[in-house]
């Protein structure tokens, strides 16, 4: 979080995001151990529990973007990203018109 607070307006929700939704299921997990299925798991799991399309989504951007940094940043351990190619849920309702 200290790297996106210096640049980003939304870092409060981020954080929220990142306490109630993604640390439960993989902060136990060093980023090396985070397989793809786990992240379609978890992605798909937040919409069988009822969450908008745009939060499930807004989930995997966050993890998507901190699973990017580590890759760039070169943490020891990780060198591709889970999250990769896994798509995001068509939110239709999200999209404002004229989109």
């Amino acid at each position: 979080m200290p790297f996106v607070k210096g640049y980003k307006r939304s870092w409060i929700s981020d954080d929220s995001y990142l306490r109630n939704q993604l640390l439960p299921i993989f902060g136990k997990k060093h980023l090396d151990e985070i397989t793809k299925h786990d992240v379609i798991q978890f992605h798909h799991g937040m919409r069988a529990k009822d969450y908008a399309l745009g939060t499930c989504n807004r989930c995997l951007i966050l993890l998507r973007y901190a699973m990017n940094l580590a890759v760039r940043w070169e943490i020891p351990g990780i060198t591709a990203n889970p999250t990769k190619d896994v798509p995001l849920f068509e939110d239709l309702a999200g999209k404002k018109s004229g989109s």
